[in-house]
């Protein structure tokens, strides 16, 4: 059942990003006495030393238990995102939401590619039937495409899935996540101490140019320091790699940034301490999964 966890290339790929967050929580311990800009970095830090051995734990277990386990996460994240949009009393549209997300981690299973692809066209059809069946017109038309939003970032997040059935395919998974993940975290705490070009300031205005950049250069060479997980190690597969993870890994957040501002929606719930809603830990993924999936697509085709 525990494919990965006895391979040392796994278990030595737990223990240095363990060993990381561990060593940034000392740090955040350290800083946070300084300044409270440090409380939220600490916060989330010591949330990852507990969700990172969960990560790895079902990134290790026999297939397809990651695709089950990524289905599942899916499932509460479209929760969470009606929720957000007090949509959850809605039920006939969150059904209808959580039924596709199964039905596509099954074509994810069963190697479907076409229905998988089919799937947004499915959900646009079942929600614009819903009206119909109910005889309402009341908000139909923010529920349809509130639903349809919803579905699509999750339909892209389950890439990932197709990305864990490549070869080396859980590899490339940490890989991934590690490095947007990486990016994203430093994005932002750069961008608090430089903000003199404000990227999107009508949106988020806590983003800013500096911050890209200098996250950017950084990801670049985390990203060639970890290109061991990767089953080709050119320069042209870690690196394309690296730029989709850079490019894409804060485009999830900030959409999802115009939804908020729209609606007026603040974060209430705190899933993972001092960093947002549960849904704002996938929205980074949200475009990196479609797009690294095709640039691994377009490698293996290459070679």
């Amino acid at each position: 059942m525990w494919e990965q966890l006895f391979e040392p290339r796994f278990y030595e790929t737990f223990a240095l990003v363990w060993g990381a967050i561990f060593i940034f929580s000392v740090i955040f311990t350290i800083l946070k006495k300084r300044s409270s800009a440090f409380i939220s970095g600490l916060a989330s830090s010591k949330s990852w030393l507990f969700l990172a051995p969960v990560i790895f734990l079902f990134c290790a277990m026999k297939w397809p238990y990651p695709l089950i386990f990524l289905c599942i996460i899916s499932i509460y994240g479209a929760k969470n995102f009606f929720q957000m949009t007090g949509m959850y009393h809605r039920s006939n549209f969150v059904w209808a939401c959580y039924i596709l997300i199964v039905f596509a981690g099954y074509c994810v299973y069963t190697d479907m590619i076409e229905f998988y692809n089919l799937t947004p066209v499915m959900m646009l059809f079942l929600a614009c039937m819903i009206p119909l069946m109910r005889n309402s017109y009341k908000h139909m038309v923010q529920y349809i495409a509130l639903t349809l939003v919803n579905f699509c970032f999750i339909w892209a997040l389950l890439h990932l899935g197709w990305i864990m059935k490549m070869h080396d395919g859980v590899y490339i998974f940490l890989y991934i996540i590690l490095l947007t993940e990486f990016f994203d975290s430093l994005y932002l705490a750069i961008s608090r101490y430089s903000k003199r070009v404000k990227l999107v300031s009508n949106i988020t205005p806590k983003r800013s140019l500096e911050g890209f950049v200098l996250a950017g250069l950084v990801t670049l060479v985390l990203g060639w320091g970890m290109r061991h997980l990767l089953p080709v190690r050119t320069e042209l597969y870690w690196g394309l790699l690296s730029f989709t993870c850079i490019l894409f890994g804060s485009t999830g957040d900030t959409v999802l940034s115009v939804v908020r501002r729209d609606l007026g929606i603040k974060v209430t719930d705190s899933f993972i301490l001092g960093r947002g809603d549960f849904f704002s830990r996938l929205d980074r993924f949200v475009f990196v999964a479609p797009f690294a999936y095709y640039v691994l697509h377009f490698l293996e085709e290459w070679a």
